[in-house]
């Protein structure tokens, strides 16, 4: 299972009741099992959202997306074509990239072993941890507040040595084949670009999220 991590920037026409992520919010996809195991925040991605879209039905994507769908792009061969099957079909979120973003864009932060940088939970208030601890099976939404939020973005660029930013298009052709039937995913896939601290290199999009 996952642990869900939402930071969500309100705005005026937000009621109690629509709790949907907005514009410069931001998620941490984190490993369910990193923190039961390891007490930590293992951190998948870093998700600053830049626009969100509902769809019309849930097996009919925003029409925005109506060309990749009609040319089964990897948008829609990865994530457009489950709608109302793996996933309801309800919204579709586009992050926030780099460089178009300040310093609010998404990123798959990797440590110097190329692993998910991680934040011990130990480090986050007895508050946090309680409130991650009852969510963390289910896939449930955390909601967090802009300090926790700026404590837990501390702690991972801490241990952050290559910020993967973008895609890399591969060009072994075994490995390209591989990523075509199995996805992004794939257990082929390496780490293509490694660079010192500081530095941002591109492996995989954090593009969109469902």
């Amino acid at each position: 299972m996952g642990v869900f991590l939402l930071s969500r920037h309100a705005t005026a026409a937000e009621t109690v009741e629509r709790q949907l992520p907005q514009e410069r919010s931001c998620i941490l996809f984190c490993s369910g099992k990193s923190a039961d195991d390891k007490g930590v925040l293992a951190v998948d991605t870093i998700f600053w959202i830049s626009a969100g879209h509902e769809w019309l039905r849930p097996s009919e994507p925003p029409r925005r997306y109506s060309q990749d769908v009609e040319n089964h792009t990897d948008l829609w061969k990865f994530h457009l074509k489950f709608g109302g099957h793996d996933h309801a079909g309800k919204y579709t979120y586009e992050a926030a990239l780099y460089p178009q973003a300040d310093c609010r864009y998404s990123r798959l932060p990797l440590d110097e072993n190329g692993h998910r940088a991680q934040a011990p939970l130990t480090s986050l208030s007895a508050d946090l941890q309680a409130r991650i601890k009852s969510k963390r099976h289910g896939k449930h939404p955390v909601l967090l507040s802009g300090t926790d939020l700026s404590l837990i973005l501390k702690l991972v660029d801490d241990g952050t040595a290559v910020a993967v930013v973008g895609g890399i298009v591969p060009t072994d052709d075994t490995l390209t084949r591989e990523r075509d039937r199995e996805g992004a995913g794939c257990t082929s896939c390496p780490l293509e670009t490694r660079k010192p601290r500081g530095h941002t290199a591109s492996r995989s999009s954090p593009g969109h999220r469902r």
